[in-house]
C-alpha cells in the first residue's frame, strides 16, 4: 500500500482564495466540515511561477532537428520547470533504460514535423516499455503533427495517431474549460485558440478524456489523456505553439500542460496497509470503491484541493455518485484504518 502526498499548482488568484479558506479551517476550535481533511491536499506555488516534481523530466525529440527549426518546445520547458532543470533526448540515440527510469517523473515526446517516422520507430520498438514505466507511475505526453506519412500507433490500448494530410485542425475550442492547464500556474490561457495550423492530426483511442476538441475545418479530437495504472498518459497531434494564437495564451497552456502531467501522479512511498480500486476512470455519473478493508469514507477533491463530495461508507465496496460533477481531473481520497489514500480519476 501507499502513503500518499498531492503535489498540485494553482494561479495567484487560487492560491489566495486557498489561503483563505485555510484561515478559515484553522480559526475554528472544532474542525468545520470539510476543514479536517483539508490540509491533506498541499498547495504550494513555487517561486518562478512553476511547480515541478522530485523526478527527472526530459524532452524527447528527432536528431533530425526541432520540429519546424522551433524553440518553442524548449521554451516551454524552461517556462515549466525552469532553465537547466529538464533534459533533451533523442528517439535515435536514447539510453531507453536511463529515460524511462524510476528517477524520471515526466517525458514529453514530439514527432511533429521531420519527427514522425523516428518517432513511429522508437514506439515499435519500446511501446511495452513505455506502457510498464506509465503503469508504474510516470507521466507521459506522446504528440506527433506530421508533414508527410500515414497514422502512428501510439499503443496504450489501441491508441491511434490520425493522418492522412488533410485533418489539419485551424480552430480548436478547449473541451474543459476548468483544466488545469487552463487554470495555471502561467497566466493568461484562452478556451478557444486557432492557428495555421493548430493541429495536423487527430487521436482516437478509448477511455479517454478530451481536453481539445477541433471546429474548423474539420472536427476530431486534438488532445485528451487518461490514466494508465499508476501513471498518465497525454497524447495528441498539436503542432509547436509559433503557430498557435494568442500567442501568449498558446506559450502559456503548452507549459501548463507539462506543468500538469508532472504533478498529475500521486507521488508514493511505501506504507503497511491495503490498495484500494475505484472504477470506471474515467466516470460519467458514477464511480464504484473497492479496498480489501473496510473503506470509512470517501472524500473527492477538485484541482484546487477544495473538497466537493464526502460520504461515509462502512464497507469494502461502495458505488459514488459523482453525475452532479464538472468534467475535469479530481481526487479520490479513501480512509481506510485510519489511513487516507488517493486515486487520481477523470470525470467525463
Amino acid at each position: 500500500m501507499k502513503k500518499i502526498t498531492l503535489k498540485l499548482f494553482v494561479n495567484a488568484f487560487m492560491l489566495i482564495a486557498s489561503y483563505q479558506v485555510n484561515a478559515q479551517c484553522s480559526a475554528t476550535s472544532a474542525p468545520e466540515p470539510g476543514c479536517e481533511e483539508l490540509f491533506a491536499i498541499s498547495l504550494n506555488l513555487p517561486e518562478n511561477n512553476t511547480q515541478a516534481s522530485d523526478g527527472d523530466k526530459y524532452y524527447l525529440r528527432s536528431n533530425l532537428g526541432r520540429p519546424w527549426n522551433s524553440t518553442t518546445n524548449d521554451e516551454a520547458m524552461d517556462l515549466a520547470f525552469g532553465t537547466g532543470n529538464w533534459i533533451e533526448d533523442f528517439f535515435e540515440t536514447l539510453d531507453l533504460a536511463a529515460v524511462f527510469s524510476s528517477d524520471t517523473a515526466f517525458v514529453f515526446m514530439d514527432g511533429s514535423d521531420v519527427g514522425p517516422s523516428a518517432l513511429g520507430a522508437f514506439l515499435a520498438t519500446n511501446i511495452t516499455a513505455l506502457e510498464t514505466w506509465v503503469s508504474n507511475g510516470g507521466s507521459l505526453i506522446i504528440n506527433a503533427a506530421p508533414t508527410s506519412g500515414g497514422n502512428i500507433d501510439f499503443g496504450f490500448g489501441g491508441t491511434l495517431l490520425s493522418y492522412d494530410g488533410s485533418e489539419y485542425v485551424n480552430e480548436t475550442v478547449e473541451v474543459d474549460a476548468a483544466h488545469p492547464a487552463i487554470a495555471g500556474p502561467n497566466t493568461p490561457t484562452a478556451t478557444t485558440m486557432t492557428g495555421n495550423d493548430y493541429s495536423h492530426a487527430t487521436i482516437t483511442g478509448t477511455d479517454y478524456a478530451t481536453i481539445i476538441a477541433g471546429i474548423a475545418p474539420t472536427g476530431g479530437v486534438v488532445l485528451a489523456e487518461k490514466d494508465w495504472g499508476d501513471g498518465l498518459i497525454i497524447v495528441g497531434g498539436m503542432t509547436t505553439v509559433n503557430f498557435h494564437q494568442p500567442v501568449t495564451e498558446g506559450a502559456n497552456f503548452r507549459a501548463n500542460l507539462f506543468v500538469y502531467a508532472d504533478n498529475a501522479i500521486l507521488n508514493t512511498e511505501e506504507f503497511q496497509t491495503n490498495d484500494f480500486s475505484v472504477f470506471p476512470n474515467p466516470a460519467a455519473s458514477a464511480i464504484t470503491i473497492h479496498a480489501q478493508n473496510d473503506i470509512e469514507r470517501v472524500v473527492i477533491y477538485n484541482v484546487l484541493g477544495q473538497e466537493v463530495k464526502r460520504q461515509e461508507i462502512g464497507a469494502l465496496t461502495s458505488e459514488v455518485n459523482i453525475a452532479s460533477l464538472p468534467i475535469g481531473v479530481y481526487f479520490v481520497e479513501a480512509t481506510l484504518d485510519g489511513i487516507n489514500v488517493v486515486k487520481r480519476i477523470i470525470k467525463r
